[in-house]
C-alpha cells in the first residue's frame, strides 16, 4: 500500500512539473508576441507622426501655391467660356458623338 503511495506521488509530482514547465513556455510565447506587438505599435505611431507632419507641409498654402505656379497655367474664366447647365445637357461632346456613330456601324453591320 505504501508502494503505491510513493508512486502516486512520483507521478503526481511529474504530472505537476510538466504542467508547469508547459505554462512557463505558454507564458514566455505570449510575451513575447506581446512584446513584438508592442514594437510594432510604437513603430507604427513613429511612421503615422512622420506621415502627418509630411501632409501639413504639404498642405500649407504657400507649398502649394508654388507648386501651382511651377505646374499649372490657369489663366482667368473668359465669358465666353461660360454656358447655361441646360444647353450643356443638351450638347453631346464630340467624342461621344463619334463613338455613337462608330457603334451604329458596327452594330449595322452585324445584322
Amino acid at each position: 500500500m505504501l508502494r503505491i503511495a510513493v508512486y502516486s506521488c512520483f507521478f503526481l509530482s511529474f504530472a505537476m512539473a510538466v504542467t508547469t514547465f508547459a505554462l512557463k513556455e505558454k507564458v514566455d510565447m505570449t510575451k513575447k508576441e506581446l512584446m513584438r506587438t508592442q514594437r510594432q505599435i510604437v513603430e507604427t505611431q513613429q511612421t503615422l507622426h512622420i506621415l502627418q507632419a509630411e501632409w501639413a507641409h504639404l498642405n500649407q498654402p504657400a507649398y502649394l501655391q508654388g507648386i501651382v505656379k511651377n505646374h499649372l497655367s490657369l489663366n482667368r474664366t473668359k465669358g465666353q467660356q461660360m454656358q447655361r447647365w441646360a444647353d450643356a445637357r443638351s450638347q453631346k461632346p464630340a467624342t461621344v458623338a463619334a463613338l455613337e456613330t462608330a457603334t451604329t456601324g458596327l452594330v449595322a453591320n452585324r445584322n
